[in-house]
C-alpha cells in the first residue's frame, strides 16, 4: 500500500509546486505592470501643460497613452491579452481576476480611465462637429446660437466638461443646485467624443507598431511587439518630459536671467537717481565735534545749579550728517518746478557757509537742471574761495605780526638790560656830579625801563643799589634810603621803587595794567570771563534787540546790567550783579546814563573771538575805575551800584544817573599816602596845594616834575614824538556832569591808556628804547674796546646786504642794467647777533668777498667759493669802500655770496647771504583759452617750448659759429641728424608767403588772406643758401603751429631769451638751477588789467606764482588788456610786460530751428469727400506741413543778437544798448574814455594826425591784432576776405579809418550757418566733422539751404561773428531730410476682392513707406457705405497674415486710408470690393518718422470674376518666358528634378534646400520599397510648381539670390513622388538659378511695361 500511496503524494505535490508557481508568475506579471501603470502616470503628471493645448502634440499624447495601454494588456498573459485586444476599440472591460493596478480592492483603473479624467479636468475641444444624435440632445436655445459647416452639421467651437459647483467650507448658504440639461449633454457628448478619440489613438498605435514590426522576424515577433510598445509609450513620454523638463529649465533660467537684468537696470536707476542727489560734505562740516555742554547756571537761588538745554532742529540732510564723518550724503529729494528740495536747500545750506565745492554742483549730472547756471557756480565758487583765503591770509599775517610784535618786545627787554647793565649806577652818579644829578638820572632811566618793559622793576632796584655801601654790605630792609639819595632826604628806597614805578609811563587801567603794577583788576576778570568763554552770544543778543525793538524803548536802544544778565543767562553764561554792572559801566565810559547803547555793547561782546585774540580785543579797552589814573595805584578806588547803607564820610561819594541808579565811589586813603610820597621824591600831584607841596617836599624845584608823569621828559631831542602818542590822553571829555562829585578838573580820566598807545611795541617803546642806547652808547663802546684789546678777538661777522632798486634809481643808476647787476654794501658787525651787548669784538683790518654762483648750480651744490672782491684792495689803502658792482647776472636768479673781515688776530665768522636780481620784463600774457565769461592766460614759456628754441639756437650755433648768418644746407642736414624733435615741429609751423620772402623772393599778405606753407617746406625749397637768425626769430613769431598758435608765440618768446651755443653738461646744470630756483626763491607773477588806455589806469587781478591763470567775471563780447610784471622773493619788481588785447567770445547761440511751414488749407477734389487729402495721420506727413523740410532743402530759422547773447552790453563791448550809448555820449557822461582798448589810439598810428587817413589791406592783420579781433577774422581765410570787402574802398582799394571806426562801434552780427557733409540713412553716424560746409553768412535770421541730398541725416550749428568777437559754435540741430517720393504704384495682378501692387523706392531710399488707398467708383449699387476695410497682406509672410487699417472706423468711404505701412516694396491689397475702381499712392518715411511728398497717383480696378490659376490653364496663364529677370511679385512656373536618397529615408537630395515639406516616413518607405537595397540618388520623378515671388534675399559672399515662393499649385510626374507635393499656401525657398534650370515662365503684370525700370 505504501508503494500505491508515494505516487499520490507525488501527484499532489506537483500540482501544488504548479500552482505555486503560476501564482508566483501572475503575481511578478501583475508587480511588472503596475510599475508600468505607475510610472506612466507619473510621466504623464510630468508633461508639460502646452502639450494639452496643442491640438498635434495633444494626439501624440493620446497616441502614447494608448500604447501604454496595449503593453499593460500584453503583460497581462496571451489568453486576456487577446481577449482585450478584440475589445480595444472601446472600453476595456470590468474583469476581477487580478488585482488592481493602482492597489485599492475592489476597483480597477485603466490608462484611458488616467487619460478621461484628465481631460475632463484640463482639455478643451475646439471645432467639434455634433452628430445627429447629439443635435437632438441639446436644447434650442444652444442649437441657435451653434454654426453650420459645408455639409450642414453643427460645430460646437468649444467643448469642456462641466463639473458642478462646489460649496466652500465653512459658509452656511444653501446647497448647490445640479447642472443644467445642456451641461449634461453638453458632458455625454464630451465623453463620447474623448473614447473616439482613444479609438483613433488606438489605431495610430497599431499602425505605428507595425511599420516597427515590418522588419522583425517570425522568432522575436512578440519581444519585438513589447519592445515597439514600450517604446511608443512610456518611452515617449519619458522623452517628452525629458524635453519638457529641459525646456522648462530653459525658460526657468531665462525668466531667471530677465528678472536679474530687469533687477540690475532698476538698480542702476535707482543708483543714477541716488547720485543725482549726492552732496560732498565739506571736512569741516564732517568732523565738526558736538556743540559744548553748557555752563552750570549758578543764579537759581534756592532751586540749586541747573544746565541749559540745548536744541537743534535739523532742516536738511546735511544737518543730519554733521559732525558724523560722513565724506558723502544723499539728500532726501529734489525739488520739484517751483519748490526746493533737500538738495536745494542744502547746497544754499554749504554756499551760505562759504563751501563751494564742484562735486555738488556737477555740470553733466545737473544737464537738466534749469536752477544750474556754470558761470554763477563760478562767479559764487571764486567768491567764497577767495574769501577764505583773505581770512586765512589775515589770520596768518596777524599771527606773523603778534609774533614780530612779541619778539620785538623780547629783543629789545634784552637790549635794555644790556644797556643797563654798562650804564653807571646812581652812586657814581651822586660821586661826580651830586646827589640832583644821582637823583634825576635815577628817576629818568626808570622811565625809560618802565617804557621799554614793565617788568623791569625788579632789574632797576637792583641797578639802583649799586656802587655804594648798599652793594657792599648789602640792603637788609626795603625801606632803607639809598645811600646817595640820603643828602636829599628823599625817601628813595627799594620799598617806595614800587610807587615811582606805577607812577611812571606808562600807567596801565584797570582793564590793561602791568602785573607789577597791581596785578588783574575785577574788570579784566569780568571781560576775559564773557570773551573767553565758548558761550555764542550772538543769537542771544538777537533775540535781546528783538525784544527792546518789541518794548518801543529808546532809540538807538540801550541796554542795562539786569539785560545783560539775562541775555548772559540766555546764552549758557552767569553773570553776578556786580560783573554786569562792570561791564555796563565800561561800556557807558563816565556818560552818567547807567546804560550801554546796543550796538556798542553787542560789538564787544556778541562778536566770536578766535581763542587767543581775547588779549588783543581788550588791548582796545580803555576804562579808570580802581586804579587811579595819576599815579597809576591800583584799587585807589571801588565803586560799588545801589549802596544799601549811609555815606561812611568824605572817602565816600554818590551819584545819581540818569536812570535812576546810585553810584558810590570809595577813595583808598593809602592814595592821598601815595601822592604825598611821590611828592617828597619830587614827583607833584596837582591836586596838592601849594602849601602842602613846599610842606612836603624838599627838593628844589628843578628837581620837581608834575604827575602824571610824562615820557616826553625823559627823551632826548632827537628821539622826541608825539604827545598823543606818549601820554596815550585824548580830548578831555565833556560829558562828565554827572560824575562831577567824583572828578576835578585835574583828575579826569583819559579816553584811553597809555597802555593801549604804547602797544606791544609801539613807538613810544621804540623811543625809549634808542634813548636808552644813545645814553649808555660810549659805556658799550668802552667796554667792547677794553674786551677787544684784553682778550685779542677776531672781528665780528659783518652785516651784508644788497641795495635796493629804488635805492639805485636814487642815485642814478639806469632801470635796465638792474636786471643783470647786484650792488653789494656792507659794514662792520658789532655782535654775534644774539643781543648780547658784553660779546668782545676785535677792529676790522679789511673784507674779503666770496662767490658761489647761482641757487642750483653745480658750484654752489658744491660748496665751491671764489674770492671776487677785497676792501681794501691792500694794505696800502686806508679807506674802505664797503660795496661792491656784481655784473654779468642773470635776471631773477638767486646768487650765494659769503663775506667775512680779517684783522692781525684772524679771520671773523662768515655772513652768508642770498641774493635776487629783479625779475626781468615778462612776456605778454598769451591766451590759451578763451570763453564769453572767462579766459586762460599763460606768460611764462612751457617746457616742451623751451627745448625747442634752446634746441633751435644750439643747432644753429653750431653751424655758424656764433655769428648771427648760417648755410641754409648745413643747418636743414644738422637738424635732420642730431634734432629729430626739432625737425617734426618745424614741420608742423606754417607761416605766410611774406613771411618767407626772405628765401622765396615772392609772394606778398594781402587783404585777400595769407596762403601759409610749412616752414620746413619753405626752407627746403629756397634758393638762397644763407638764412638770417633775425629772419628765422621774426618767420616764428608770425607762424601758427599744429599744437595751436600760443605755442609759437611762446616759442618767439623763448628765443629772445635764449643765449648762445651750451653744451649739454652746462644745459642740464642749468635745467637743474632753474628748478631749484623755483622751490627757493619763487617767482610772483601780478596780473594788471587795463581800466582806460587813454588815462593808463590799471587794477591789479591777482597774484600767484604759476605761469598760468583763469580770470573769470569778464563781460561777454568785450575788449580787455592784460599785462603781467613780475616780483621776486625779495620784493623787487620787474617793468610791467607788454599788454595783450583779448576779445571775450559772445554767448554761444542757441540751435537753430526749423522754420514753420506755411500750409494753405486744401479740400479733397472728390465731391462726396469731406476730409483732407491724406488727414493728420501720426508720423506721415505731419513733421513736411509743420517744417520746411524737403528732400533736397531745409528752411532754418534763429534767434537774433539779442542782450542775452551779446553779455548784456552791446556787441560794440560797451554797456547798454544803442540808444544808451547815444544819450551817453550826448550829454557826456561818457566822456572820451575809450575803455580798455583805444581804438583812437591804434588808428593813429598809420592816420600821422590827417582826419581823412586811410591804410591798405596788408595793415589790416595788425590793426585787428592791435584791436584784439584777429582770433574772429583770421581764422580763415573767407573771414578776413569778408572783413576787408566790408571796408575797402572800391575806387581807391584802401580802408578809411573813419570807416574802420565806424564799422567796428556797429551793433552788427554776422551769423554763419555751418553742416556736416551728412549721414545718410543705414550708415554710421561716425562721418565728417560738423562746420565743414559754410551755408549761410549774413545778417539775416533765416535762410534755406539747397542741395541737400534725400533721407539724409544733417547737422546745423550756428556761430556770430560781430567786428570785435566772435562765438563758439551752437549746439547742433539734428536734421532728417525727407525721403524722395517713390514711383507711383506698379499693378501687378488684379483679383475679385485684392490687388498686388509694387513701387520703386525714390533717390537715396526709405526706411518704411505708407500705402494709401481711396475708392473711387464701386459698379455695385449701395454696397459703397458698407464697403469693407482695405488690408494688406504682407507677400513675405504667410497667409493668415494681415496688417489691419488704423484710420478711423467712421471716416467715409472716399476719405484716402493706410492700407499698408511696411518695408516691403511688394504688397497685396484686401479686403476691396469686387468691380470697384481705387486709387493708390504711396508715401516714404526716414529713420524719424518724418514722410515726404506722396508719388503719383495709379488708379486700379478689381477684377469682376475670380481668375484661378489651375494646372490645366498653365500654358493660357504662364505666357511669359522667364530668364534672370525674375522679381518679387512675379507669378512663376517651374519644373524640378526630384532626386532621393536611397538609405536616408526617402530624404530629397539637392533642392529644395529649406522651406520644404518633409514627406512622412511611411510615404518615403512606400516610395524605396521596390529599390530597398539599392544606394545612392534615385530620381522619383518631376515636380512642376507654380508660385508667387514674395521676397528675394541676396548672399554677396557665396554669391546667392535666394527667392521666397508661396505655392500656389505643384503636380508631380510619377506615383513615387506623390509624397512631395507641395501643398498650396507653402512658403518655400529656391536659389534663382534652380528656378531657371529648366524651362521656367511668369504671367504677365496688369501693368507689364512698368515692370523693370
Amino acid at each position: 500500500m505504501a508503494n500505491h500511496k508515494q505516487p499520490a503524494t507525488s501527484r499532489w505535490d506537483e500540482k501544488k509546486e504548479h500552482l505555486s508557481a503560476k501564482t508566483r508568475n501572475g503575481f511578478e506579471q501583475w508587480v511588472k505592470r503596475k510599475d508600468t501603470f505607475e510610472r506612466g502616470c507619473r510621466l504623464l503628471d510630468a508633461l508639460d501643460v502646452s502639450r494639452w493645448d496643442d491640438p498635434a502634440k495633444f494626439r501624440d499624447v493620446i497616441v502614447a497613452l494608448a500604447a501604454v495601454d496595449q503593453s499593460l494588456r500584453t503583460e497581462a498573459g496571451p489568453g486576456e491579452s487577446e481577449e482585450e485586444v478584440t475589445h480595444g476599440g472601446d472600453r476595456p472591460r470590468q474583469t476581477c481576476a487580478p488585482p488592481p493596478l493602482d492597489g485599492v480592492r475592489g476597483t480597477r483603473r485603466s490608462v484611458f480611465e488616467v487619460f478621461r479624467r484628465r481631460a475632463t479636468r484640463d482639455v478643451t475641444f475646439t471645432d467639434v462637429t455634433l452628430t445627429a444624435a447629439n443635435e437632438r440632445s441639446l436644447s434650442d436655445a444652444l442649437t441657435q446660437q451653434l454654426v453650420r459647416d459645408e455639409a450642414g452639421r453643427l460645430v460646437m467651437p468649444t467643448l469642456r466638461y462641466a463639473w458642478p459647483a462646489q460649496q466652500h467650507s465653512g459658509t452656511v448658504a444653501p446647497a448647490v443646485g445640479h447642472l443644467t440639461a445642456d451641461q449634461r449633454a453638453q458632458n455625454a457628448i464630451f465623453l463620447r467624443y474623448c473614447r473616439t478619440m482613444w479609438r483613433e489613438a488606438q489605431r495610430e498605435a497599431r499602425t505605428r507598431l507595425g511599420r516597427a514590426l515590418a522588419d522583425a522576424g517570425a522568432v522575436d515577433r512578440n519581444r519585438a511587439a513589447a519592445a515597439g510598445l514600450r517604446a511608443l509609450g512610456i518611452g515617449q513620454l519619458a522623452a517628452w518630459v525629458e524635453t519638457d523638463s529641459e525646456i522648462q529649465r530653459v525658460a526657468a533660467r531665462d525668466a531667471m536671467r530677465e528678472r536679474e537684468e530687469k533687477a540690475r537696470v532698476t538698480h542702476a536707476r535707482f543708483v543714477k537717481r541716488k547720485d543725482r542727489t549726492r552732496l560732498r560734505v565739506p571736512v569741516t562740516e564732517a568732523a565738526q565735534p558736538a556743540p559744548p555742554i553748557p555752563r552750570l547756571d549758578l543764579s537759581r537761588g534756592e532751586n540749586g545749579p541747573t544746565r541749559p538745554r540745548v536744541e537743534r532742529v535739523s532742516s536738511t540732510a546735511l544737518d543730519l550728517a554733521r559732525g558724523q564723518g560722513l565724506v558723502w550724503v544723499h539728500a532726501l529729494g529734489r525739488g520739484a518746478p517751483g519748490r526746493d528740495g533737500d538738495l536745494e536747500r542744502s547746497r544754499r545750506q554749504l554756499l551760505a557757509r562759504g563751501h563751494v565745492l564742484r562735486a555738488n554742483f556737477d555740470a553733466t549730472r545737473d544737464a537738466t537742471d534749469e536752477d544750474f547756471d556754470a558761470d554763477r557756480f563760478e562767479e559764487i565758487h571764486e567768491k567764497y574761495t577767495a574769501a577764505r583765503r583773505r581770512a586765512a591770509r589775515a589770520r596768518r599775517i596777524d599771527a606773523r605780526r603778534e609774533f614780530e610784535r612779541w619778539n620785538a618786545a623780547r629783543r629789545g627787554r634784552a637790549r635794555a638790560l644790556d644797556c643797563l647793565r654798562a650804564l653807571q649806577p646812581p652812586a657814581h652818579m651822586a660821586a661826580e656830579a651830586g646827589a640832583a644829578a644821582a637823583l634825576r638820572y635815577w628817576r629818568r632811566i626808570g622811565g625809560l625801563l618802565k617804557a621799554v618793559d614793565g617788568g623791569l622793576l625788579g632789574d632797576w632796584v637792583e641797578w639802583s643799589q649799586l656802587g655804594g655801601n648798599d652793594s657792599a654790605a648789602g640792603v637788609t630792609r626795603a625801606s632803607d634810603v639809598f645811600e646817595w639819595a640820603q643828602p636829599l632826604k628823599a625817601p628813595a628806597s627799594p620799598a617806595n621803587a614800587t610807587a615811582v614805578w606805577c607812577a611812571l609811563a606808562p600807567r596801565g587801567c584797570d582793564v590793561s595794567r602791568h602785573p607789577s603794577c597791581g596785578g588783574v583788576s575785577a574788570l579784566r576778570a569780568s571781560l576775559v570771563k564773557v570773551l573767553g568763554s565758548s558761550c555764542d552770544l550772538a543769537s542771544a543778543f538777537e533775540r535781546l534787540r528783538k525784544r527792546l525793538a518789541a518794548s518801543g524803548g529808546e532809540v538807538p536802544p540801550t541796554v542795562t546790567a539786569r539785560d545783560l544778565r539775562r541775555c548772559c543767562h540766555e546764552g549758557g553764561l552767569a553773570l553776578s550783579r556786580e560783573e554786569a554792572r562792570q561791564l555796563i559801566d565800561c561800556v557807558d565810559a563816565y556818560s552818567g546814563y547807567g546804560t550801554a547803547p546796543f550796538d556798542e555793547i553787542s560789538a564787544l561782546l556778541a562778536t566770536p573771538v578766535r581763542p587767543g585774540g581775547v588779549r588783543r580785543a581788550l588791548r582796545r579797552l580803555t576804562h579808570f575805575e580802581a586804579t587811579c589814573p595819576e599815579t597809576g595805584m591800583p584799587n585807589a578806588f571801588r565803586v560799588t551800584a545801589s549802596p544799601a547803607r549811609v555815606r561812611a564820610g568824605p572817602c565816600e561819594v554818590d551819584v545819581t544817573l540818569a536812570n535812576g541808579e546810585v553810584r558810590r565811589r570809595w577813595k583808598n586813603p593809602e592814595r592821598t599816602a601815595r601822592i604825598e610820597l611821590l611828592c617828597r621824591i619830587g614827583m607833584v600831584s596837582k591836586s596838592l596845594a601849594h602849601h602842602d607841596i613846599e610842606t612836603l617836599c624838599p627838593l628844589p624845584h628843578d628837581l620837581r616834575c608834575a604827575l602824571p608823569h610824562d615820557l616826553a621828559s625823559e627823551l632826548p631831542d632827537s628821539c622826541s614824538i608825539s604827545a598823543a602818542a606818549l601820554s596815550g590822553a585824548s580830548e578831555p571829555r565833556s560829558d562828565l556832569a554827572a560824575y562831577s562829585a567824583w572828578f576835578s578838573a585835574s583828575d579826569v580820566p583819559p579816553a584811553s591808556s597809555q597802555a593801549e598807545a604804547f602797544g606791544v611795541w609801539g613807538a613810544p617803546r621804540r623811543a625809549a628804547l634808542d634813548a636808552l642806547l644813545a645814553v649808555s652808547d660810549n659805556a658799550r663802546k668802552e667796554a667792547r674796546l677794553r674786551l677787544a684789546l684784553a682778550r685779542g678777538t677776531p672781528p665780528a661777522a659783518p652785516d651784508l646786504w644788497a641795495a635796493g632798486p629804488d635805492e639805485l634809481r636814487a642815485e642814478g643808476a639806469p632801470s635796465d642794467a638792474l636786471l643783470s647787476r647786484l650792488v653789494l654794501r656792507w659794514r662792520p658787525g658789532v655782535n654775534n647777533g644774539d643781543g648780547d651787548e658784553t660779546t668782545v669784538v676785535g677792529p676790522v683790518s679789511f673784507f674779503s668777498l666770496e662767490f658761489s654762483g647761482a641757487l642750483g648750480s653745480r658750484a654752489q651744490r658744491e660748496n665751491a667759493f671764489s674770492e671776487i672782491a677785497r676792501d681794501p684792495p691792500t694794505a696800502r689803502d686806508d679807506s674802505f669802500s664797503f660795496q661792491h658792482v656784481v655784473s654779468g647776472l642773470t635776471p631773477d636768479t638767486t646768487y650765494v655770496f659769503r663775506l667775512r673781515a680779517f684783522n692781525g688776530v684772524g679771520p671773523g665768522p662768515y655772513v652768508w647771504r642770498r641774493f635776487s636780481t629783479p625779475p626781468a620784463r615778462p612776456i605778454a600774457p598769451v591766451p590759451v583759452r578763451v570763453g564769453a565769461r572767462a579766459v586762460v592766460l599763460r606768460w611764462t614759456v612751457p617746457d616742451m617750448v623751451a627745448r625747442r628754441a634752446v634746441e633751435l639756437r644750439r643747432s644753429f650755433d653750431e653751424v655758424s659759429a656764433g655769428s648771427l648768418h648760417a648755410s641754409r644746407v648745413e643747418w636743414l642736414r644738422v637738424v635732420a641728424a642730431h634734432y629729430a624733435p626739432l625737425l617734426s615741429f618745424l614741420q608742423g609751423v606754417t607761416t605766410t608767403r611774406g613771411a618767407a620772402t626772405h628765401l622765396s623772393g615772392s609772394g606778398s599778405a594781402g587783404h585777400s588772406g595769407p596762403a601759409r606753407q610749412s616752414l620746413l617746406d619753405i626752407l627746403e625749397s629756397s634758393d638762397h643758401d644763407i638764412i638770417d637768425w633775425a629772419w628765422l626769430c621774426d618767420c616764428l613769431g608770425t607762424a601758427t603751429c599744429r599744437d595751436g598758435e600760443e605755442t609759437t608765440q611762446f616759442l618767439a618768446d623763448a628765443l629772445t631769451c635764449a643765449g648762445g651755443h651750451a653744451t649739454a653738461g652746462a644745459a642740464a646744470d642749468a635745467a637743474v638751477a632753474r628748478h631749484v630756483q623755483r622751490l627757493a626763491s619763487p617767482t610772483t607773477y601780478v596780473l594788471e588789467r587795463c581800466l582806460s588806455e587813454l588815462h593808463g589806469e590799471w587794477e591789479e587781478v591777482l597774484r600767484t606764482r604759476f605761469g598760468e591763470a583763469t580770470i573769470n567775471g569778464l563781460d561777454a563780447g568785450a575788449a580787455h588788456q592784460f599785462r603781467v610784471r613780475a616780483v621776486n622773493a625779495a620784493g623787487a619788481a620787474s617793468p610791467s610786460g607788454r599788454a595783450t588785447v583779448i576779445n571775450t567770445l559772445l554767448n554761444s547761440p542757441p540751435p537753430p530751428r526749423l522754420a514753420r511751414a506755411h500750409v494753405r488749407a486744401t479740400t479733397n477734389r472728390h465731391p462726396r469727400a469731406s476730409a483732407p487729402p491724406y488727414g493728420d495721420v501720426v508720423g506721415v506727413g505731419g513733421f513736411e506741413r509743420r517744417f520746411a523740410v524737403s528732400s533736397t532743402t531745409v528752411k532754418l530759422v534763429w534767434l537774433g543778437a539779442t542782450d542775452k547773447l551779446t553779455g548784456g552790453h552791446g556787441l560794440n563791448g560797451r554797456g547798454g544798448g544803442p540808444s544808451d550809448r547815444i544819450l551817453a555820449e550826448w550829454t557826456g557822461a561818457a566822456g572820451e574814455d575809450e575803455g580798455a582798448v583805444s581804438l583812437t589810439a591804434v588808428l593813429a598810428r598809420y592816420s600821422h594826425g590827417r582826419e581823412d587817413a586811410t591804410f591798405d589791406g596788408k595793415v589790416l592783420p595788425d590793426v585787428l591784432t592791435r584791436l584784439g579781433a584777429h582770433r574772429t577774422h583770421d581764422a580763415e581765410d573767407t573771414a578776413l576776405r569778408a572783413a576787408w570787402d566790408e571796408l575797402r574802398d572800391a575806387a581807391r582799394d584802401v580802408v578809411r579809418t573813419a570807416h574802420f571806426a565806424a564799422w567796428w562801434n556797429a551793433d552788427v552780427v554776422t551769423h554763419i550757418l555751418q553742416r556736416d557733409q551728412g549721414v545718410p540713412a543705414g550708415r554710421s553716424a561716425g562721418g565728417p566733422s560738423l562746420g565743414t560746409v559754410t551755408t549761410y553768412r549774413g545778417s539775416g535770421r533765416g535762410t534755406e539751404v539747397h542741395g541737400l541730398e534725400p533721407n539724409t541725416r544733417y547737422k546745423f550749428t550756428l556761430r556770430l561773428v560781430s567786428p570785435r568777437s566772435h562765438s563758439r559754435l551752437s549746439p547742433p540741430l539734428e536734421v532728417w531730410t525727407a525721403p524722395a517720393p517713390p514711383s507711383s504704384p506698379i499693378i501687378v495682378r488684379d483679383e475679385t476682392k485684392a490687388i498686388v501692387l509694387n513701387w520703386r523706392a525714390g533717390p537715396g531710399g526709405a526706411t518704411k513707406y505708407v500705402l494709401e488707398s481711396r475708392l473711387v467708383n464701386s459698379r455695385d449699387d449701395g454696397t459703397a457705405a458698407q464697403a469693407p476695410t482695405p488690408t494688406v497682406r504682407h507677400l513675405a509672410a504667410p497667409v493668415r497674415a494681415h496688417v489691419r487699417h488704423r484710420t478711423n472706423a467712421t471716416a467715409a468711404s472716399y476719405d484716402w486710408k493706410v492700407s499698408y505701412e511696411g518695408h516691403e516694396t511688394t504688397v497685396r491689397v484686401c479686403g476691396l470690393q469686387p468691380r470697384s475702381t481705387y486709387r493708390f499712392r504711396v508715401r516714404a518715411l526716414n529713420d524719424a518718422g518724418h514722410g515726404g511728398p506722396p508719388s503719383a497717383l495709379t488708379q486700379a480696378s478689381t477684377a469682376s470674376e475670380p481668375q484661378m490659376l489651375v494646372p490645366r490653364r498653365a500654358a493660357e496663364q504662364f505666357s511669359v518666358r522667364a530668364a534672370g529677370d525674375i522679381v518679387v511679385g512675379d507669378t512663376i512656373l517651374f519644373t524640378e528634378r526630384l532626386l532621393v536618397d536611397r538609405g536616408g529615408n526617402g530624404a530629397l537630395l539637392g533642392e529644395p534646400a529649406r522651406g520644404a515639406a518633409r514627406p512622412l516616413a511611411s510615404n518615403a518607405n512606400r516610395g524605396n520599397c521596390r529599390s530597398r537595397n539599392a544606394t545612392g540618388p534615385q530620381h522619383v520623378g518631376d515636380r512642376t510648381v507654380a508660385a508667387h515671388v514674395v521676397a528675394e534675399a541676396h548672399y554677396t559672399k557665396k554669391g546667392v539670390r535666394e527667392l521666397r515662393l508661396e505655392i500656389v499649385w505643384c503636380t508631380v510626374s510619377s506615383h513615387d513622388a506623390a509624397p512631395y507635393v507641395l501643398r498650396p499656401g507653402d512658403v518655400t525657398q529656391r536659389d534663382a538659378a534652380h528656378v531657371i534650370q529648366f524651362q521656367a515662365f511668369r504671367q504677365p503684370w496688369v501693368d507689364e511695361h512698368k515692370r523693370l525700370p
